[in-house]
């Protein structure tokens, strides 16, 4: 059967198949058209495993990637997406100074010469350190950041990264750094132009912890990636000595460009009430600590991620009755409302390019929890006169923690809630459970099928 679809459209289709292999390979069986239309989507991206005993469902160990471009050279000019995966020796990474086979990856990374997305990953069991890797491996990651078709680039989980190696990507356009510790800041060298120096567009930058106010100076530094273009950043609180330092880096070189801006936090946003109302967490003499959104006048999408608990503590009594000795609430709403309320301080009225506010929220509570929710100074502050530019606002259920109500049970009462319910049928507000994660299917290998 001879497909009636031009060959372009084709193509286009393919494109959004390219994580379902095992589609895109019954495809290519159709006949030697799709065969030869799939095959570019179907090698587009692939992931790297540095152990042969290591390597998980859907990842190539160096062997097994030396053996297919040995055996069909044509397949390295449609490899674009390369992602590595580093698997740590655990003890025994006490007595060597190299993981295994990454000098091998070394050799086989080689080979790639038109990549455009470029991923570093260790595994999160035992420490994945950028100094016990193989030189060649360190040279060949080198040299693919070299490429002049190199636009992304990921970090996830690797200590001693050195910073200054990404300046030298010069199309770099988008940057992700997670669980990044203790990176390394040698002294860069500084490129000669400024045609030289990337200019990033995308940003996120998670899970750093200790590590997060060495990036942001390193990122405002001489020779790093310029910011002046940078349109979203997606960058998470995890202590109280972060907002100066993400506050300074706000207000520098992106300040004008940023688009989209998500704020993630986990206890620094929560306010904690007991059981008859009272605030116990912050207290009224260190307040809240939050960032000053309004040096951002052309904001146009602003995400909060943040969480609601309850927690309870129980004690028996002489009769052997189950009583409960105290309970708290922690709710993020008043530091959503307090960052929102900084887009329209002073009379700039930087709110007025608002669109959308997105609050990612995860949920472990009860049900009486959920009738102690107070979503009123939200909704205020969502119907002020200053957020006139205001689209849309969404609810995106995250999380729903299973020792607490059910997701049902949980979508249920957000939707009863007096004030949410307002804002709903005036079409301001969504309330979105489907990001909530289920249990996930198992992946299949893809190779060889």
């Amino acid at each position: 059967m001879q497909p009636n679809l031009p060959p372009e459209l084709l193509d286009y289709i393919f494109t959004f198949m390219r994580d379902d292999h095992p589609s895109l390979r019954n495809c290519a069986l159709v006949n030697h058209k799709f065969s030869k239309l799939v095959e570019r989507h179907l090698y587009y991206h692939i992931t790297l495993n540095n152990s042969e005993n290591y390597v998980g469902l859907g990842e190539l160990s160096p062997a097994q990637i030396s053996q297919m471009f040995t055996e069909k050279v044509h397949l390295v000019s449609h490899v674009k997406s390369l992602r590595i995966v580093m698997a740590s020796l655990g003890i025994l990474r006490w007595f060597t100074l190299r993981s295994m086979e990454d000098e091998d990856m070394g050799k086989a990374m080689l080979v790639l010469s038109q990549l455009t997305k470029l991923s570093l990953s260790g595994r999160q069991h035992g420490i994945i350190s950028w100094n016990r890797f193989h030189h060649l491996f360190q040279s060949s990651f080198a040299r693919l950041l070299l490429l002049p078709s190199m636009t992304s680039v990921s970090i996830h989980g690797i200590e001693d990264f050195p910073l200054p190696l990404l300046s030298q990507c010069k199309n770099l356009k988008s940057l992700s750094l997670r669980v990044v510790d203790d990176p390394t800041l040698p002294l860069p060298t500084i490129p000669t132009s400024e045609a030289d120096i990337p200019r990033l567009e995308y940003l996120e930058i998670l899970e750093c912890t200790y590590a997060l106010p060495l990036i942001l100076i390193w990122l405002r530094s001489q020779g790093s990636p310029k910011l002046c273009d940078l349109r979203v950043l997606r960058i998470m609180i995890q202590r109280l000595g972060d907002i100066s330092y993400i506050q300074d880096f706000l207000s520098a070189d992106c300040a004008q460009s940023l688009k989209c801006l998500y704020v993630g936090a986990n206890d620094i946003a929560r306010t904690t009430y007991n059981a008859i109302g009272e605030i116990i967490y912050p207290p009224d003499s260190a307040p809240h600590r939050i960032l000053d959104l309004s040096c951002l006048p052309n904001l146009r999408s602003l995400t909060l991620e943040a969480s609601v608990k309850s927690t309870a503590t129980y004690w028996i009594s002489s009769n052997g009755e189950e009583d409960t000795e105290t309970y708290n609430l922690q709710t993020p709403i008043p530091w959503i409302v307090e960052h929102l309320r900084t887009l329209f301080s002073g009379s700039s009225h930087h709110a007025q390019s608002l669109e959308r506010i997105i609050l990612e929220l995860s949920f472990e509570v009860d049900k009486h929890a959920l009738t102690r929710l107070d979503w009123g100074p939200l909704a205020s502050v969502l119907k002020a006169s200053q957020m006139w530019s205001l689209r849309t606002v969404q609810i995106q259920v995250v999380g729903c923690e299973p020792t607490g109500v059910t997701l049902e049970t949980l979508e249920f009462g957000l939707r009863q809630d007096k004030y949410l319910s307002e804002m709903v049928k005036s079409g301001l507000l969504a309330i979105d459970t489907t990001h909530c994660p289920k249990e996930a299917a198992p992946v299949k290998a893809w190779w060889g099928v």
